[in-house]
Order: structure tokens, then C-alpha cells, then sequence
């Protein structure tokens, strides 16, 4: 299925790519899907050095020379633009926002896409998650909000300068301590100042404080002082040697009191009180989050605790050791925790995060947690393979035997690999070696096989396979392909041009320019998931692109099947062999659409809301659907537009709920008129389905 789609995205051309895949070929069933971003379009010799990644956003390219400046261009793939930084060292702060250096001042500025938002003078620069904070080289500094717009800071008395920002409320600032003090290496003093400008407090603090959480910070040079935003005391009794710990997101917060543990939420509120055993190392102790919500353990009695964040228990075991699956998180660059491993005597068992006993082993076995897996070995017995859900998947033999790596199951042949897949049935015959991988993909070069003697003389060749066996590229590559930390796109190549790709997940966007936070991401996914809507170009939709005639008509004809006409179109500008021939046809004789006149259909005009909406009502007739109902449109100012063939129609529209109005100068209009966009259709489509034809 993925074959399929990759090779339509690749080789359809820009009229095919707007109208429909096959219903299901858009979303995989795999965990992981590949996107193709950009397809070999930057040559070898035009690029000078490979192109690379930064943050999910930004292609880099090139470095040349321009007027004495080093330039770096760059593609900005959301919004399909390109432009040139005058520096050419860039330092990404955000997708959007990055620092640009000037070899001419010798500084910094903010810029987005090619843009310089402030001046040249910064000398480093960082972003919180909510705002940047640039700093000169005379240490003084400047915020500014994530559109780039200079945020006013508190308001500070003589030679104090802000240092960092705390959070919402405060802000942590320094100043110069003596007359020989430098503006970089200090010494400081420092403080932590409300933004109306109140200073916590009230005495010399020559050491700055350390942030633990969003809520949460604690002066250095008294260890035991904990503060929240609003810099009200927490506890004066955190033991700074034992530490403190962060839920995976940083919304809890565990402090070592000594005497007890205590569990806080990002409001500073206490959740609760735990009693955990003392290490023989202070510096590790038996204490850890195993999810957001969820915490292991060792009480002073020495049994291991499983409790939530309120301190209810789920589990408790006495045990002699315990081991954590893991996984490393592609997303967020951090350990996963997938699973826990009690050993009793000679006995393990596994537990998965829901705390349910899944598997418990023989006498004298040791288990291997793996990358998702994990292997029991029995002294004089092949070693047992089994998921993460206890389900047994395969067993090593001597000769050929099964391995789990990098996340795929491999089939070794001598120091080389067949692709198989989880439960151990062989996927490829060709042989391969790992390149690269996670816990979800591995990256294998395809080797000659001359009889196992390999030819490294004849050039390879690279493909990504799934943890599940599947292969995700449909063309293979000619250069390994390696994702970079914490990131999910990545530079391919083949025959010495270069593209870009990323890796989804099921949760992902499909498409980069109908991204979460859209008004439209709901029924863009909806259209795309069940067939209904392709894209414009790989990885992108074009939500703001307007919507042709034979478009709207080709997605009615796949959303009934592709019926095939029983005559062809009469329509003089719809002529054979066409991507939409057939569908106009098929509207044509079963009444769906008449035309514009003088024998034309006009494939190519846009698509208006109210020839939406005349046409969809005459799709549900043709369907046997009821379309007697009808809404009173005299409330909005321009009904007297809507045409006469249509009134009908927008009533009815509007009385389904498939076409609501948009507001204009603080009025809610129809715009019968006006042409509709990909999104806009995307939602009608999306509410037709789901008022009407699944009513």
C-alpha cells in the first residue's frame, strides 16, 4: 500500500496530484510513514556541500560567497519559500525565527525568513518556549514575543540587567559586582524581580538561582530554599545533594526533603507526601517517573512502589532488582519507558505501564529488554523473543538466527542481514547491513550477493524498513539515509541530487501546511484519511489554493465508486483522455451537473460557493437522500446575490449545516460568489459525509 502511494506521489504529475488516491492509500497502518518533502532537486555540484536539516522546518544549502559575505541559502518548506541569510552562520532558535550573523558588525539579529527583525547587534540569543532573550555584548539584554515584537521588560533600577526569564512572573536579573567587574565573566550579583519590578529580595545574593521547573526555583546559596512563580517560599528544607526530580513534560515536580519526598504540581500545590529508602550513594537513588503520571520507587522497607502522582499505590513488589525497558523518543531526543522487570530470586516478571503482570519466566532465566522487545535467555535453551505485550515472536536458533536491532528484525548471515519481520517471517531474500535506525525504522544497504561473497565494488543501494517489516521508500537510495537527533526529516539521495524527507507518525499531520492549530486540520485529515482529498505536492496541501470545477466533480465521482459513463461528456471543452473525462461524464448524464452554457462545462474555472452548494444537492438527489429541508437566509446582508438557479440549494446547504457563512467587517456573509478554497471545500466535503450521507 505504501509502495503504491509513494510511487503515485512521486510520478503523478501536478493534475493527477490534485485529485484523489485510492480511498486507504493515504494513511498507513504502520506506526511510521514517509513523506517525500522535495524530490532530487538539488544537485551535487550546484550545492557544494550536502544540504541539511534544521528543526522541522528549514533546508540549509550551499555556502557561497557574495559581495565578501558568506551566504547560506535556505528552503523554507511550509511556506515554499526561499531566501538568503547574509551571515551564513545561522543559529534556529524556533521553526520560524532563527539568529543571522553579519561579518560586518560582528553580531547577531532575529530574523524570519530572510528577514532581519531587530539590528545586528546581539552576541547569543535563546528562546523559553514563549519568548527570546537576545543579549549584547555589554550583557545587557532585550525580549522579545514569538512574532519578534520587543516585549517591555520590568522595570529594573540602575546597572541590574536581566539575566534569564524565570517564568510568566519573574524574571531572575545580575549586576556588577565591583569596579573591576566584566561585563561576561563578572562578578555578579543577582536577584529575581516580579515584572512590576519588586525584588525578591532584600540582601546581596551572590550566586544565581537555579530553575527546576516552569513553577519552581531555588536559591543556591541557601541550599534549602525552594520558591514558586510568585516567589513565595515553598519549603526551606530541599536537600540539594539528594536532587529533585521532573515528570517527562515538567509538569510535576518531586523534591528530596530528607525527611520525606514531596510531589508538586506547576501550581507549586502539594499533591503528596512519599517515604522512600535511603541510598547507600546519595546521588542514586531507587526513583524514577516512569510516565507523566506515574512514579517508581523503593519505600524503607525496601519493596518497590508503584504509585501515581497523588501517591495512590498500584503496585507493590518486593523484589531483588528491577530493570526498565526503554526506547530512545524520536520526537523529544529522551528515554521512553515502556515497560518494567521484577527479578524475585531466579525469577523475573514483566509488567507493562498499565502495572498488568504480562510474563513471568522460568527458573534461572535473565532477561534483555530490547528496543520494544525484549529476549529471555535460559542457560543450554535458545533465546525467546517477545513484544512488548508479552506476545512470543521468535527464538534463536544456531544457524541462521533471529536478532532485534535498531528496531528491526534482522536475519543474520554471518555479519549480514535479510529483513524479517516481527514474527520472524522472512520479508526480503536480498541481503543487506544496517546502516542506521530507532525503535521504530532501521536504514539497511542492499549488498550484491554473489553466494555471500559481497561485492562492495557494485554500487548499493539503501532502503528504510519499518519495525514491522515494511518497506517505506518506493524508489531505494543511493546514500544512507540518517535522521538527526531529535529531528524527522532528513536529506536522501539519489544519483547525486539530493531531496528531503521526513518520517509521521500516526498522530503527525499529513500535510505541513494544515498543521494542528488550523481551523481546517480536522477535515483536511478527515478528506485525505478516507480518500476524499489528495495533495497539491508531497507534504503539502495548499489549504488557501482555490478549487476547480472538474476537481469538485472528480471527488464526487471517487467518493461514488468511479461508476463508469455510460456515454461520453457532450461538453465541448471536456475531451478524451482527461484525468476528469470520465467524472464529468458520469455527473453529466445522472444529472449532477448541466454546464455553464453554449455546450461548455469549463473544467478549469473555479468553483463557487453557491455552485458547491447546487451541486452537492443534486449529488444527494441522485443518491435517494432527503433535501426538503430548507433554512430562512434573509438574516445575511448579501442573499440578494446568491443566483436564481441556486437559492434552493444555499437554503438547504445552510439548513444541513454544510455551509455556515464568514464574517466580514463584523458581519456573517454567505459569499455566494466568491471562490471557494481547498480548505473551505475540505470542510463542506467533510459535513456532507458526515450530516448527510452517513446520517
Amino acid at each position: 500500500m505504501l509502495k503504491k502511494l509513494f510511487s503515485l506521489v512521486l510520478t503523478a504529475s501536478v493534475l493527477l496530484s490534485l485529485i484523489l488516491l485510492p480511498a486507504g492509500a493515504v494513511q498507513s497502518t504502520e506506526d511510521i510513514r514517509l513523506q517525500y518533502l522535495t524530490e532530487c532537486i538539488y544537485d551535487r555540484a550546484d550545492v557544494g556541500i550536502a544540504p541539511w536539516i534544521s528543526g522541522n522546518r528549514y533546508l540549509k544549502r550551499g555556502v557561497r560567497k557574495q559581495n565578501g559575505e558568506v551566504v547560506l541559502e535556505v528552503t523554507d518548506f511550509i511556506s515554499n519559500t526561499k531566501f538568503t541569510c547574509s551571515g551564513g552562520n545561522v543559529r534556529q532558535l524556533t521553526d520560524e525565527m532563527y539568529l543571522d550573523y553579519s561579518s560586518k558588525t560582528g553580531a547577531y539579529a532575529l530574523c524570519r525568513n530572510g528577514a532581519a527583525l531587530t539590528s545586528y547587534i546581539y552576541s547569543t540569543g535563546s528562546w523559553d518556549g514563549k519568548r527570546f532573550l537576545l543579549t549584547k555584548a555589554d550583557g545587557f539584554t532585550d525580549l522579545f514575543d514569538a512574532q519578534g515584537k520587543k516585549i517591555a521588560p520590568p522595570p529594573l533600577k540602575s546597572g541590574w540587567m536581566i539575566y534569564a526569564v524565570l517564568n510568566d512572573q519573574m524574571v531572575l536579573v545580575r549586576k556588577l559586582k565591583g569596579a573591576n567587574a566584566e561585563p561576561i565573566f563578572g562578578p555578579f550579583i543577582y536577584n529575581a524581580v516580579k515584572w512590576d519590578g519588586t525584588m525578591l529580595f532584600n540582601y546581596e545574593v551572590t550566586d544565581p538561582l537555579e530553575k527546576l521547573s516552569e513553577s519552581a526555583f531555588r536559591y543556591c546559596a541557601v541550599p534549602g530554599s525552594v520558591y514558586d512563580a510568585q516567589g513565595e517560599l515553598i519549603t526551606s528544607h530541599f536537600n540539594v545533594y539528594y536532587g529533585y526530580y521532573l515528570s517527562p513534560s515538567g509538569k510535576y515536580l518531586v523534591l528530596n526533603l530528607s525527611e520525606d519526598w514531596r510531589i508538586y504540581d506547576d501550581h507549586c500545590k502539594l499533591l503528596a507526601t512519599l517515604q522512600v529508602a535511603a541510598a547507600k550513594d546519595t546521588s542514586q537513588f531507587e526513583f524514577t517517573f516512569l510516565k507523566e503520571d506515574t512514579i517508581l520507587y523503593k519505600n524503607p522497607d525496601g519493596a518497590y512502589v508503584v504509585s501515581d502522582i497523588h501517591g495512590n499505590e498500584l503496585l507493590t513488589c518486593e523484589a531483588d532488582e528491577h530493570k526498565l525497558g526503554t526506547v530512545k523518543s524520536e520526537s523529544a531526543g529522551k528515554e521512553e519507558i515502556w515497560g518494567l522487570f521484577f527479578r524475585k530470586g531466579e525469577q523475573w516478571t514483566y509488567y507493562n505501564l498499565d502495572m498488568k503482570e504480562c510474563y513471568c519466566s522460568e527458573a534461572k532465566a535473565d532477561v534483555i529488554p530490547l528496543e520494544r522487545v525484549f529476549a529471555v535467555k535460559v542457560e543450554g535453551k535458545p533465546e525467546r523473543y517477545y513484544d512488548q505485550n508479552a506476545v512470543f515472536m521468535i527464538e534463536q536458533t544456531e544457524s541462521p538466527y533471529y536478532v532485534y536491532k535498531a528496531g528491526v528484525l534482522l536475519q543474520c548471515n554471518g555479519s549480514h542481514y535479510a529483513v524479517c519481520d516481527p514474527k520472524g517471517q522472512r520479508v526480503s531474500d536480498f541481503i543487506y547491513e544496517l546502516v542506521a535506525g530507532t525503535g521504530y525504522y532501521g536504514v539497511v544497504c542492499l549488498l550484491q550477493d554473489n553466494g555471500h561473497q559481497f561485492d562492495y565494488s557494485i554500487p548499493t543501494c539503501y532502503d528504510m524498513w519499518t519495525s514491522s517489516g515494511t518497506l517505506l521508500n518506493a524508489e531505494p537510495f543511493h546514500k544512507p539515509v540518517v535522521f538527526r537527533e531529535q529531528q524527522s526529516m532528513a536529506v536522501y539521495e539519489r544519483n547525486g541530487k539530493f531531496g528531503v524527507l521526513r518520517l509521521l507518525g500516526k498522530e503527525d499531520a499529513t500535510f505541513m501546511d494544515a498543521p494542528k492549530d488550523s481551523w481546517y486540520y480536522d477535515a483536511v485529515e478527515y478528506c485525505a484519511e478516507n480518500g476524499l482529498f489528495s495533495g497539491t505536492a508531497a507534504g503539502r496541501f495548499s489549504p488557501d489554493n482555490t478549487m476547480t470545477r472538474a476537481m469538485l466533480v472528480t471527488v464526487l465521482w471517487r467518493l461514488d465508486g468511479e461508476q463508469s459513463p455510460s456515454n461520453k461528456a457532450e461538453f465541448t471543452d471536456v475531451t478524451d483522455g482527461n484525468w476528469y473525462t470520465d467524472a464529468v461524464a458520469w455527473a453529466s448524464e445522472n444529472g449532477i451537473v448541466y454546464g455553464v452554457g453554449k455546450g461548455r462545462f469549463n473544467p478549469d474555472g473555479n468553483v463557487t460557493r453557491e455552485q458547491i452548494a447546487t451541486i452537492l444537492r443534486r449529488y444527494a438527489d441522485y443518491k435517494g437522500f432527503d433535501t426538503s429541508k430548507t433554512a430562512d437566509l434573509s438574516s445575511f446582508p448579501d442573499v440578494s446575490q446568491i443566483s436564481a438557479y441556486a437559492r434552493e440549494a444555499m437554503s438547504w446547504a445552510n439548513a444541513e449545516g454544510l455551509i455556515y457563512g464568514n464574517q466580514s467587517a463584523g458581519k456573517l456573509i454567505l459569499q455566494p460568489t466568491g471562490n471557494a478554497t481547498r480548505a473551505q471545500v475540505a470542510t463542506i466535503l467533510m459535513r456532507y459525509v458526515k450530516n448527510i450521507a452517513q446520517a
